[in-house]
């Protein structure tokens, strides 16, 4: 199993303890350009063209985990780039 399978699965077995860092990592292990904004990050990827992309909102206070709507929409970016990779 790859590093970025272990990541992968580790984020989706624990959606609410997930580190900025951790989700970025994930991310751009997966292909996706990351275009920082001044709230947070976007991701697009080159495969998926006029598929609504993830946005990621930086966590406020001490603990820097990110919130579960922001991995779940990262988590289906990912799953919809695999399909697309499984129909080539």
């Amino acid at each position: 199993m790859s590093n970025k399978d272990q990541l992968l699965l580790q984020v989706t077995s624990g959606p609410r303890n997930v580190r900025l860092k951790e989700l970025r990592k994930l991310m751009t292990s997966y292909g996706f350009k990351e275009k920082k904004t001044s709230h947070g990050y976007m991701y697009r990827h080159e495969k998926l063209i006029g598929v609504k992309m993830p946005y990621v909102a930086k966590p406020h206070g001490r603990e820097p985990k990110v919130l579960e709507v922001y991995v779940y929409q990262c988590i289906d970016a990912i799953e919809m780039l695999q399909q697309k990779e499984m129909e080539k």
